[in-house]
């Protein structure tokens, strides 16, 4: 049973990514993100309520796959590649992933300890309050990329790049 919740994991997010995330995530962005992450505070609600069995692990399957497939994570990692500088990109996302990992693996080690001792109600709240989170920073702090070229993105949040400031003004030179 295990392994057919898993794959029916895997079968959701793949459908979010190809039906959700590819097709709408450039032009409406935020809104498939808002949605995706909507999604995730769904999924982890239902270990809230006082209903429990197969039809609430099945809900939790679909409304989570939708998130991994074109919520937070793809999302972040779109926001990433987009506004950190050309010249400070590869470092900045390596160091943002490094971290990441890092403290997903320490938080790892206490999962069992935290289901064992409260329950997975508990361990739901904990979870209900990070993709809460996740998705109001994300809603409220990413910037509106939906569209937009690397070079647009880039000018809005930096300026003009000074090789191309350089380029206009010896235009307006000659």
């Amino acid at each position: 049973m295990a392994n057919i919740l898993q794959m029916g994991l895997f079968i959701f997010t793949g459908l979010g990514v190809a039906f959700i995330f590819m097709p709408f995530a450039d032009k409406y962005r935020k809104t498939v993100f808002g949605i995706s992450a909507f999604a995730a505070v769904i999924g982890w609600s239902l270990f809230l309520l006082p209903a429990e069995g197969m039809p609430i692990l099945i809900l939790f399957i679909v409304m989570i796959g939708i998130n991994n497939g074109a919520g937070q994570q793809a999302n972040y990692q779109l926001w990433a590649s987009e506004i950190f500088p050309t010249k400070y990109r590869a470092s900045a996302q390596g160091l943002m992933f490094f971290l990441v990992r890092i403290s997903i693996g320490a938080w790892s080690l206490f999962v069992p300890m935290i289901i064992s001792n409260f329950g997975i109600a508990f361990m739901a709240a904990i979870l209900l309050g990070c993709v809460t989170a996740s998705m109001i920073i994300g809603l409220v702090f990413a910037p509106n990329t939906s569209g937009k070229s690397l070079e647009q993105i880039q000018e809005e949040l930096y300026g003009t790049p000074p090789a191309q400031a350089e380029r206009v003004q010896t235009r307006k030179i000659m």
